[in-house]
């Protein structure tokens, strides 16, 4: 049984014309535009948008807003994407099913091969979440870029707000953020110091399938440290976010900031103010006390990494430095 068929298809379908949810019945070389040749596809200068999103531009923020889990117009092509990774024969695939079964901790009916699969089936038709954990899984361990490429390809034309990323320690499922910000982080990210590093687990943690938000607000603040701690305070052997800020404000004169403006030494103190919202927002600084949460939400983990991205990006342009 293909997961790619709903678990309510019939053995024998009826013909699907007319059916709104048909899957396409017009021949495929009339879809991929094939007329023997004698037509040629424009070049696109932007994405192309449905004429009724073009016609009414109010119509154009909700047609490209981003969409969590796995809006109905995605799911069917998330499952094909799933269905050709795995294989025919019923030993591998059950292989692959266990495998699934231990990484993501469920369970499938094994009664037989064909009942595992078709639990399977009906658990990506069903579960948002699983399909993506399922895509996710099925993405680190695809080796063809093709295969990436037509998942994102997917992802993208539909709206989603999860992208195919590659990082360190291969390709996996990210949150997708505008595209001038991933431009900025993909630079940053690809350092090689201590303060990349930290910064590529600040972002994994939270914009990854599994976030874990406390953990990226800890490894953006030291990706912050590790940047500044050079310039701010090289010669303390036990340097902090707190004390690089504190040394700012004190003596502001000592540096320069390549955006100083009329008042050089407002602009270094307006830095250290920046750099203050981070700190003292962080759990461990500014926030204890009787009935101080004990963990970041996932939209101030985001912020913080973002303010890292940032500041890491900056710093290594050669925008401060000590007079």
């Amino acid at each position: 049984m293909a997961v790619g068929a709903s678990p309510r298809a019939r053995p024998n379908p009826r013909p699907t014309a007319g059916r709104r949810d048909a899957v396409a019945t017009i021949p495929a070389p009339q879809i991929a535009g094939g007329f023997a040749g004698d037509y040629t596809a424009p070049v696109m200068t932007e994405p192309w948008r449905p004429r009724s999103v073009r016609i009414h531009p109010d119509a154009r923020t909700s047609y490209e807003a981003l969409h969590e889990g796995v809006p109905v117009w995605l799911r069917r092509s998330l499952i094909h994407w799933v269905d050709a990774r795995l294989p025919n024969e019923q030993r591998p695939q059950a292989a692959v099913l266990m495998k699934l079964e231990r990484m993501l901790r469920v369970s499938f009916d094994w009664e037989s091969v064909h009942s595992a699969m078709r639990t399977f089936s009906a658990m990506l038709w069903n579960d948002a979440e699983f399909l993506l954990d399922v895509v996710d899984y099925f993405l680190q361990s695809t080796s063809y870029s093709s295969e990436r490429e037509t998942l994102e390809d997917i992802l993208s034309q539909g709206g989603s707000a999860w992208r195919v990323a590659e990082r360190n320690d291969g390709f996996r499922l990210e949150s997708r953020v505008l595209p001038q910000m991933q431009a900025l982080a993909e630079a940053a990210l690809g350092g090689s110091g201590n303060d990349a590093e930290y910064l590529r687990q600040a972002w994994q943690c939270a914009f990854g399938r599994s976030p874990q938000p406390s953990e990226a607000f800890d490894h953006s603040v030291k990706a912050i440290e590790a940047t500044l701690t050079p310039i701010v305070t090289p010669k303390d052997p036990t340097p902090t976010l707190g004390k690089m800020i504190a040394a700012l404000r004190a003596n502001p004169a000592k540096w320069k900031l390549r955006l100083s403006g009329k008042k050089p030494d407002t602009s270094v103190t307006a830095l250290a103010e920046y750099l203050d919202v981070v700190w003292a927002s962080h759990l461990r600084h500014g926030l204890a006390g009787k009935g101080a949460k004990l963990h970041h939400s996932p939209e101030e983990a985001r912020d913080a990494v973002i303010v890292a991205v940032h500041v890491v990006q900056l710093i290594h342009s050669g925008a401060l430095s000590p007079v």
